[in-house]
């Protein structure tokens, strides 16, 4: 047995991060925290605004899931530091070229469950961009073939999701058979080809889309002018037109650099792994790889916050929050209305039972209208 952890200070002895990696990881935790709270809010304003299955409901709900295993991976990384590097470290010098190795990092054990959960939500993200951006690519070039086919088929785009969630565990899977998973270039190839491919036909729709609207807009406007719609109404189409694309365009830059990130990250691992020196254990002395390690999950908790940057901050999504929060605000504060509306609410059913009405409505009908008058003030929030 080699002594992994000679020259280390006491909070490494004890199992979890050194002292000087402790600030660091609990600031990273907390910026996981709000990334959540942010994919988890852009949702139920989705939800509220009754969007529940679109294309970013979908992938705020995707993102927070990665968000919540990354987090619990942070939480098992500062506090049991020396169980992980043991372990990653025994991994390594059974299989050093394993091919596994170069897209996990070496996880084990409940790491390496929390890593495929997060992997599976980026390629379920990044397909869910991709048919995102085919929509936004139809609905600005409107080709005849897809039109006839999305008349024939009302239920293409449903199609589309269903695959963009269930498609990477399958191909993942795939990867992993033992025929596959032995040889580096078909196991990298299958993990990574929803990523790959998500960007580059992304890209390619995305100029493609973005020379039609830079081309046509004026088109574009007096199309919207000749259907009856006012000058105002129309630059106000324009605008709304105009800031969809830039925050498509930022959403898949932001998406392409992510991916790219992960693809580097895998060279550079492989490179490691396949390097002539023999690996060596990580002591605690070596604060630099420590604190790189702990910021290297700050880009895999970050698409919730983008995902809210770029939806949530929109107009439609922007009002709806502002409701939301208006509301349980009054709801706290304004006990008064509350109370009035109850008043309102046992006047209005006097007057529903006075005799004259009980000749007409029966008594369940009695009972249903003050139900509803009752529920109208709770329905507005």
């Amino acid at each position: 047995m080699w002594n992994l952890w000679r020259g280390t200070d006491k909070s490494a002895m004890s199992g979890g991060v050194p002292q000087g990696a402790l600030g660091l990881s609990v600031i990273v935790l907390l910026y996981s925290f709000l990334c959540l709270f942010l994919g988890l809010l852009l949702f139920i304003v989705c939800w509220r605004h009754g969007a529940k299955s679109t294309y970013v409901s979908l992938i705020a709900v995707t993102a927070s899931v990665a968000c919540v295993a990354s987090i619990a991976q942070q939480i098992h990384f500062a506090t049991d530091w020396v169980g992980i590097k043991q372990a990653q470290y025994a991994a390594k010098e059974r299989n050093p070229t394993n091919p596994i190795l170069v897209v996990t990092g070496s996880a084990q054990g409940a790491d390496l469950g929390l890593f495929w959960i997060q992997f599976t939500s980026y390629n379920i993200n990044s397909l869910l961009v991709l048919f995102w951006s085919g929509s936004l690519f139809q609905g600005t070039w409107k080709l005849k073939p897809l039109v006839k086919l999305q008349s024939r088929s009302t239920h293409l785009e449903t199609v589309a999701k269903l695959f963009a969630i269930l498609f990477p565990a399958p191909l993942l899977g795939i990867a992993h058979a033992p025929s596959i998973s032995k040889n580096a270039a078909p196991y990298l190839i299958l993990c990574n080809a929803s990523l790959v491919i998500s960007l580059l036909i992304g890209g390619v729709l995305l100029i493609l889309t973005l020379y039609k609207f830079v081309t046509l807009k004026n088109k574009f406007s007096s199309i919207r002018g000749s259907s009856g719609n006012s000058r105002q109404e129309t630059l106000r189409l324009r605008r709304r037109d105009k800031w969809i694309i830039i925050r498509f365009s930022i959403a898949f830059s932001i998406l392409g650099v992510f991916e790219i990130a992960i693809v580097c990250f895998e060279v550079l691992q492989y490179n490691a792994n396949h390097a002539a020196i023999r690996a060596t254990p990580t002591t605690a002395a070596e604060l630099p790889a420590i604190l790189t390690e702990i910021a290297q999950f700050v880009p895999g908790v970050t698409p919730p916050l983008i995902a809210f940057l770029i939806w949530g901050t929109t107009d439609t999504y922007w009002q709806e929050l502002k409701s939301m929060f208006t509301c349980y605000i009054s709801r706290r504060k304004s006990s008064p209305s509350v109370v009035s509306r109850k008043d309102a609410s046992s006047l209005t059913f006097e007057r529903l039972s006075s005799k004259s009405n009980l000749k007409v409505f029966s008594p369940t009908e009695l009972k249903d209208m003050r139900n509803v008058d009752r529920s109208r003030g709770e329905q507005r929030c």
